[in-house]
């Protein structure tokens, strides 16, 4: 008799244990999808900022050159990203390259409490998105059709891509391994044809 209680017992707390590890188990996956949510959206968010519209604002990293140009500016803290300094003219005049030393710093291009004159950045337009130009993190994955490009350094983001046709086009996938790096989505220096983006005009 006490042997059977005491196998009923084990069989009873075997069963409960069981019970336990599948909660365990469900309530770690629901974390994961949690995860993996907030990373999506994270990933989604970052596509939807400034450095489509009117203005940049694209965030500098500690390390990364800018450009300050004296005659354009009326702040002697003004700033240009890459990207925008090769977007815009400033041929004969008094620019400054710099190297970013502090972590809140971002690109002024398009803010016009800055600048004399529009600078008439070709990535940034009081039209809307007419060009993409967002910056892909490192380890971040992106697109390049040799189909549709004219250059061998032209990149898609993975918005962009959805947001485009490819189907039967020559596409490589890349990692990219550098913070240098914006989707050219909408910049026809990189294209053959019109890439008619969903997202730009």
């Amino acid at each position: 008799m006490l042997l059977f209680d005491s196998f009923e017992q084990t069989k009873l707390e075997t069963q409960e244990l069981k019970s336990q590890l599948q909660q365990l188990h469900e309530l770690k996956q629901l974390q994961n999808n949690v995860e993996i949510m907030s990373i999506s959206d994270t990933n989604d968010s970052s596509h939807i900022d400034a450095t489509r519209y009117s203005q940049c604002g694209v965030k500098l990293f500690i390390g990364e050159t800018y450009y300050h140009c004296r005659t354009c500016t009326t702040r002697n803290n003004s700033v240009l990203c890459m990207r925008c300094y090769r977007g815009t003219n400033h041929i004969g005049h008094d620019v400054l390259t710099r190297m970013n030393q502090i972590l809140e710093a971002w690109c002024d291009c398009g803010d016009m409490d800055y600048w004399k004159v529009h600078l008439n950045c070709k990535y940034h337009s009081s039209n809307g998105p007419s060009q993409c130009g967002a910056r892909i993190a490192v380890g971040e994955k992106y697109y390049h059709c040799r189909t549709c490009t004219t250059s061998n350094i032209s990149v898609l983001c993975t918005r962009c891509y959805q947001g485009t046709n490819h189907n039967g086009h020559d596409v490589a996938i890349k990692m990219s391994k550098d913070a240098r790096i914006w989707c050219d989505c909408g910049d026809q220096d990189y294209w053959k044809v019109h890439l008619n983006c969903k997202h730009h005009h």
